[in-house]
This record gives C-alpha cells, sequence and structure tokens, in this order.
C-alpha cells in the first residue's frame, strides 16, 4: 500500500503514463493539458509528444530573464505561474535556473505535485494580499479560460508584479463558468480587462504587447511589463 501511495504521489510516474490523441496524432502525458512543460519538448524520455510547453525556448526564456534583471537590479528572481496545475512549468524553468524563487497559484491540489518552493491554493480572483509587488515574473498559460472573473483576475495580477517585471498571458474567456451563467457580463468584464490595459498604459503605467487571436473574440497573447506602481 505504501507502494502504491508513493507511486501515486510522485509526478515522475503521472508523466511517463502516455495517452495517444487521434485528433493530435500523437502521445500527450497522462495530465494532459493540465500540466504543461515550460520549455518546448517534442519528446518525453523518448516517446513522442503533442508539444502542449508553455512554448518558450531556452534561448528566448533567457533574453526575458536578462530583461527583467536589468529592471529589478537582481539576479535571483520571483516567479509565479497562475493557474500551474501541478507546478510541472515552474518546475521546468527552475531546473535551468535554480536561484529562482517559485510559485504555483492553483485552485486545488492534485494526487502528484512537482516540488517547487511553494504551491498556493486560491483562485486567481483572490490573491492574498502578501503578493502584493511581489513577483518579478508572472506567466499565465491558458488558465484564464477557466476564470469567472477575469477582470478581477487582471487586477490581481497587476498589483502582483513588482515595478520592471513582467507578465506573460494567455487570456481567453471560452471556457469560463460564467459564459453559462451570464454570457453578456462575461463579455463586459472582459472588455474591461483590455480597457484597463490600455487606460494604464496610456498613463505610463505599464508597456502591453498583445497579439489578438484570429478566430476568437477576447482571446490573445498578452505581454506586460509594469513600469509604475498601480493603484486601483
Amino acid at each position: 500500500t505504501a507502494q502504491k501511495i508513493s507511486l501515486y504521489s510522485d509526478p515522475n510516474v503521472w508523466e511517463t503514463l502516455h495517452i495517444y490523441y487521434m485528433d493530435h496524432g500523437g502521445y500527450t502525458s497522462a495530465h494532459g493539458y493540465g500540466s504543461r512543460p515550460f520549455f518546448t519538448r517534442d519528446f518525453i524520455k523518448g516517446v513522442p509528444m503533442v508539444d502542449s510547453s508553455y512554448g518558450f525556448t531556452p534561448d528566448n526564456f533567457s533574453d526575458i530573464v536578462q530583461q527583467v534583471r536589468q529592471t529589478v537590479g537582481r539576479e535571483d528572481l520571483h516567479v509565479a505561474d497562475i493557474g500551474g496545475n501541478t507546478g510541472l512549468a515552474l518546475y521546468d524553468m527552475q531546473q535551468a535556473y535554480p536561484g529562482f524563487h517559485t510559485t504555483n497559484i492553483t485552485i486545488t491540489a492534485e494526487p502528484a505535485m512537482w516540488p517547487v518552493n511553494e504551491h498556493v491554493f486560491v483562485p486567481a480572483e483572490y490573491m492574498p494580499e502578501r503578493f502584493k509587488n511581489r513577483f518579478d515574473l508572472i506567466f499565465s498559460n491558458y488558465a484564464w479560460t477557466y476564470f469567472m472573473y477575469p477582470d478581477i483576475a487582471m487586477k490581481n495580477l497587476l498589483q502582483s508584479l513588482r515595478i520592471g517585471g513582467q507578465a506573460h498571458i494567455v487570456f481567453d474567456i471560452d471556457r469560463s463558468p460564467l459564459k453559462i451563467s451570464n454570457k453578456a457580463e462575461l463579455m463586459q468584464r472582459a472588455q474591461f480587462s483590455f480597457d484597463l490595459l490600455d487606460k494604464l498604459e496610456a498613463n505610463g503605467l505599464i508597456k502591453v504587447k498583445r497579439k489578438d487571436s484570429e478566430v476568437a473574440i477576447y482571446s490573445a497573447q498578452i505581454e506586460i511589463e509594469k513600469l509604475n506602481d498601480i493603484k486601483f
């Protein structure tokens, strides 16, 4: 029994289990799309898989790290993943940058969690006060689509980011629970999120790069650099 419990709670065991996706024509780990590696990879332990990573390569992430280190004046950065599930992306990152302090913000614990510095089990809409101005880098990869209130999550992200820090997120609302109960409210909240970023950039508080989806409304890859303190 003890051995079974040990295997069940070992994330390495889950990663070596594979499921073949007929529609994608390849293998992915048993955790599927809920637990993505940070760096792009086509193989896990020699098995070809569908790349469901955060899309960063060691080279382009190194550029981001250097930029942030220069602006915050510190080598060891505090990094958060909003909606990081098992923490695989942060664990992946920490293997390349062992000095980083990593915080996985996710709503529930999974049977097997990767060993990062801390797992915080809260919705993105209810981040603790201690997160204010804490993180030099924040990532969120397709987790936004599940948030009930995307605008509140956006405010929390902006307040959690340190001046000089960067956020890299995939904004989407397609699977939000609010879409079922009140789609009109969800659309208003999504628009408010985009309007807020435009307003803050116009006031010189942030710098934004946004690449909108060509097929879905309120879906975009967004990069944010925080230039000054933000008060709501």
